[in-house]
Parts: structure tokens; sequence; C-alpha cells
């Protein structure tokens, strides 16, 4: 899967202690519970972004289904 960039490592893991992952599509989500940051990874083409938060709130409610309706989370 490769690195996460340093920039986007520096706002997703500061203070990371456990994550949460989706994949599906050739994409992969990571959600760092500590602040409720979510970044993207294109596995086609190697990409990461920030994703922006849900307009509806609710933290990690939401993730996986905006993903995709009937992804499961990776254990």
């Amino acid at each position: 899967m490769g690195f996460m960039p340093d920039d986007l490592f520096g706002v997703f893991g500061r203070r990371i202690g456990r994550f949460l992952a989706v994949d599906g599509g050739g994409f992969v989500c990571l959600y760092c519970t500590a602040t409720e940051v979510v970044v993207l990874c294109d596995l086609g083409g190697m990409r990461w972004s920030l994703v922006p938060p849900c307009p509806l709130g609710g933290g990690k409610k939401w993730f996986g289904f905006a993903v995709e309706p009937d992804v499961e989370l990776l254990r």
C-alpha cells in the first residue's frame, strides 16, 4: 500500500492511538479515533488525501457507510 505522506501523517497521526480502516473499490479510508480525521488512499494511483468532515456530524458513526453501504470495518 505504500506510505502516508509526512504532511498528511502530521494531521492524521499526531495523537494516533487507535484507528479504524475500511476498503472498497480500490480505496482505503483510515479514521483516527483521537482526532476524528479521515484519510483516503486511492490504491490505483497511490494518491492520498484528507476527507472533509461529514456535514451531518456524528464522528465515526457514518464511517464505512459513506464509503460503501455494505462495507464492514476491517479488524
